[in-house]
């Protein structure tokens, strides 16, 4: 998980390097046109570019994916989003070039870190368990936040006790496309290690793309003091019912 500033010397502006995606293993090669706080990249050529839409299941889209950069003998954790935008000169079917975001990296609009695709580079090193382990509850829910917003199941059931509830990531981001958390209030419970509550206020957009608030009391939970506190779902599925 090497820092943006080393990853720049190791990719600079014109080098070629194999993306490899952490979930599906397909890989595809691409060449950094641009970029000074992440790297701007373009598929080289029409195949790669199948290759990189059948990542995304063959619709282009701004979520954010766990990847490897393979670049000489170096495997580096990284994030990439899946939309084609700005300039591009390669011939390779790619409208624009797409992002790519190593540890520490910014947006070059904002100059901020993009926490989701921070979430993904700790993925994609595999110290994201680690980092969950600790994670207050605000880091908790931005987790849960990010995993619905990028339809990535496998964070969902990291922060949640989605792998319990049959069918339960499908069904909420069927009828969630956009989901924020307002505020929250963390509830102590004194002296329990299994149970916490915290009180928040959601904001989503629903199937039809209506904007709903509402305040929710959520339960943390854990079945031992030395797991990662996970987000019980059913206060959550009863507010989007």
């Amino acid at each position: 998980m090497l820092p943006w500033e080393e990853v720049d010397e190791i990719i600079p502006n014109k080098s070629k390097f194999m993306i490899i995606d952490v979930e599906t293993g397909l890989m595809f090669r691409v060449q950094r046109r641009a970029g000074s706080r992440h790297a701007d990249v373009q598929p080289l050529s029409n195949k790669e570019t199948a290759i990189m839409k059948k990542i995304y299941n063959g619709k282009w889209s701004w979520n954010r994916k766990a990847i490897i950069v393979l670049a000489g003998d170096k495997m580096i954790a990284a994030s990439m989003a899946g939309m084609p935008h700005g300039a591009g000169v390669l011939k390779n079917d790619f409208r624009g070039h797409f992002c790519v975001h190593f540890y520490g990296s910014t947006t070059h609009r904002s100059n901020r870190v993009d926490s989701a695709h921070q979430l993904m580079v700790l993925k994609a090193s595999g110290k994201l368990h680690d980092y969950l382990q600790d994670a207050s509850v605000e880091e908790l829910f931005q987790a849960f936040i990010i995993a619905i917003n990028q339809q990535d199941e496998t964070l969902f059931n990291l922060v949640s006790d989605g792998r319990s509830c049959k069918n339960c990531f499908r069904d909420i981001v069927n009828k969630v496309s956009y989901l924020s958390i307002l505020s929250i209030e963390k509830n102590e419970r004194q002296n329990d290690l299994f149970f916490n509550t915290a009180s928040a206020k959601v904001e989503f957009f629903n199937e039809n793309n209506n904007k709903i608030n509402k305040f929710a009391n959520f339960l943390l939970k854990r079945s031992t003091p030395y797991e990662q506190w996970v987000i019980d779902l059913n206060q959550f599925k009863s507010i989007i019912d």
